[in-house]
């Protein structure tokens, strides 16, 4: 699981998506939180939380807000 996380990770930063340095182990971690919050608004909520950490800053692109 941890080299599959680094293998998206990896490819993520490399199409400048990904926000770089972020550790898989972490990654997984923080997944497992959204895991274990019961289905409905708050695990949508949390889980945009989570999108919004890793992703890389676009802010400056029309249309997108940052993390």
């Amino acid at each position: 699981m941890i080299a599959a996380i680094a293998e998206l990770l990896a490819a993520g930063e490399a199409d400048g998506s990904i926000r770089p340095g972020l550790d898989p182990d972490d990654v997984l971690m923080l997944m497992s939180s959204v895991w274990r919050v019961p289905e409905g608004g708050q695990a949508e909520r949390l889980l945009d939380l989570v999108v919004a950490g890793l992703r890389a800053d676009k802010a400056d692109e029309p249309g997108v807000s940052g993390p």
